[in-house]
């Protein structure tokens, strides 16, 4: 089966970060919008967020970002979407100085970037299809071909092997499709 995947127009200022999968089996493109927001609480930066027509990063998201994009970034702390569920006031956030990420009090002032997610269609969970992935694996494409998963898994020559051990597919390093 040949799948690959293309790269979505972008508008003016926008930077295309690649496409990853959710647990229900959707895969979407992650697009970095412009923009950087002064450091401020989280509902501030979720409101800003949504103004200009994006959405915060989630933790994985954030990871990638770090990955591929971290020149469009300051060395500091960034705001994710997620909740730490150990504490009902805590957010997690992402250090781009290091690649840390933490969590901290949902009133604590911090930078944020917003994100649109353009959806792409689904992968079989199940394993019988070749291009699928179990949840939280990341696809991605982009003009620097990954050498680790944001979970810290290792990759061999363009296949990204990925915690759960699925295959996720080859990732051609001449169009930035996947394959």
């Amino acid at each position: 089966m040949d799948f690959r995947l293309q790269i979505p127009a972008l508008h003016e200022g926008e930077s295309y970060v690649g496409a990853i999968g959710d647990n229900a089996g959707h895969i979407y493109h992650v697009v970095l919008l412009p923009g950087d927001a002064a450091p401020n609480a989280w509902a501030d930066q979720l409101e800003w967020a949504r103004s200009i027509g994006g959405e915060l990063p989630s933790r994985l998201e954030l990871a990638m970002l770090f990955r591929y994009c971290p020149d469009e970034f300051k060395e500091e702390s960034y705001w994710s979407n997620q909740l730490d569920t150990k504490s009902f006031d805590l957010i997690w956030y992402q250090t781009f100085a290091d690649g840390r990420q933490g969590s901290t009090a949902l009133l604590s002032r911090v930078r944020a970037r917003a994100i649109r997610r353009l959806p792409v269609g689904t992968y079989d969970p199940s394993g019988t299809n070749r291009t699928s992935v179990k949840q939280d694996c990341a696809l991605f494409t982009s003009e620097r071909p990954p050498d680790r998963c944001p979970s810290g898994a290792d990759s061999d020559r363009g296949k990204t092997i990925c915690p759960c051990r699925s295959n996720v597919s080859r990732i051609s390093r001449t169009n930035g499709n996947l394959q």
